[in-house]
């Protein structure tokens, strides 16, 4: 079995980065400063073509771009609003052009027989999660369901009225173990919630962004959603938190994924992971004062959703313009190198840990 994913953090470099840069740790607990501050990172959903675009097929892909919160591809260079779109960023690529990033050479096979246009959905580079999510025919690519689902939608509904996190329970092929599994967790919650209290911010220790009054009144609340393995309509969502952690796909029992901020996965307990103090350990991460304000910096994977997070908490967020190409580079070049470095480790196996570590 593989140990469950967790990015290595060094704490005093952190501090470091801190006192040099001049940036101020926040006193904001993590799970609201997450819901206000860090924007999800973006899908690419790159669709692959030979010489040029038929008009159905051009027409086919502005309406995808209409759905997206970006594009990198000057031709569809009018996306949907990015605050009612899913975090997708649309990337059109001719499989003949030399001079195409070769980032997206290396993630098509053209050996391969292909009906173009040809529609992938990966993870976002920064993940270095190598999973496609879905991949076909543009014209079979369901990126609605890709998107949003029911159990995403009151997911983000709870979120967006306070709430801390929301577990979300993956249920498994046992029906007694999903209710015992069920039972410990609402167990659990309800500890966190009467054991955590909240440190009470003086105003002027307070971020100029942060207005309390335009967000859901700050409190510690959790609570819990069942999700079915069986359920279509919910099918891409299950692939996409089996993926969110290595080891996750290969388990056929009950798996429980905290989510905060803007639909982010803290981690992935199941088995022996689900202890105690792994609840604990991860409450009082939620809960803490955010110390280290980059997200990068942070546990945990952005699922993919449509939901329109500020206009569901009021809150004044910074305008980012949208990467192009050299936006991206970076973090494809660490994808490819981290692609390389796992390549001789793939087939090693870890045994886990029953202790969660939430470092920041």
């Amino acid at each position: 079995m593989t140990k469950p994913r967790f990015n290595a953090l060094l704490y005093c470099a952190v501090l470091f980065f801190i006192r040099i840069g001049g940036t101020e740790a926040c006193v904001v607990p993590v799970f609201r400063y997450a819901l206000e501050r860090w924007v999800a990172d973006e899908y690419p959903t790159i669709v692959y073509y030979e010489d040029t675009l038929s008009k159905k097929d051009s027409l086919k892909i502005a309406a995808l771009a209409r759905k997206c919160a970006k594009t990198a591809s000057a031709e569809f260079s009018s996306p949907g609003h990015a605050e009612t779109s899913a975090n997708t960023i649309l990337y059109t690529v001719d499989v003949n052009d030399t001079d195409a990033h070769p980032w997206f050479m290396k993630l098509h096979d053209r050996s391969l027989p292909r009906s173009y246009p040809w529609a992938k959905l990966i993870f976002p580079p920064s993940t270095r999660i190598r999973e496609v999510l879905w991949e076909g025919p543009l014209y079979s690519l369901p990126f609605d369901q890709a998107c949003q689902s029911l159990i995403r939608q009151e997911v983000g509904r709870r979120i967006c009225d306070g709430q801390t996190a929301v577990w979300i329970l993956l249920e498994g092929e046992d029906k007694k173990e999903n209710a015992r599994t069920r039972a410990f967790v609402t167990n659990e919650l309800r500890e966190l919630e009467k054991t955590i209290t909240l440190r009470k911010i003086p105003e002027e220790q307070l971020p100029l962004w942060y207005k309390a009054s335009n967000g859901p009144p700050l409190r510690v609340e959790f609570s819990m959603v069942s999700l079915s393995r069986t359920d279509p309509a919910e099918s891409l969502f299950v692939k996409l938190l089996l993926h969110s952690q290595p080891g996750a796909d290969t388990l056929t029992r009950p798996i429980v994924f905290p989510v905060f901020g803007r639909g982010r996965v803290l981690t992935a307990l199941w088995g022996d992971l689900l202890t105690h103090d792994n609840f604990v350990r991860a409450g009082r991460f939620l809960t803490g004062p955010c110390s280290c304000v980059i997200k990068a910096d942070n546990p945990g994977v952005d699922l993919l959703m449509k939901m329109a997070w500020d206009q569901n908490i009021r809150s004044i967020m910074r305008d980012e313009a949208p990467p192009g190409l050299t936006g991206i580079a970076p973090l494809i070049e660490q994808y490819l190198k981290k692609r390389q470095d796992d390549s001789t480790h793939s087939t090693k196996e870890h045994k886990p840990s029953r202790e969660k570590k939430f470092d920041r």
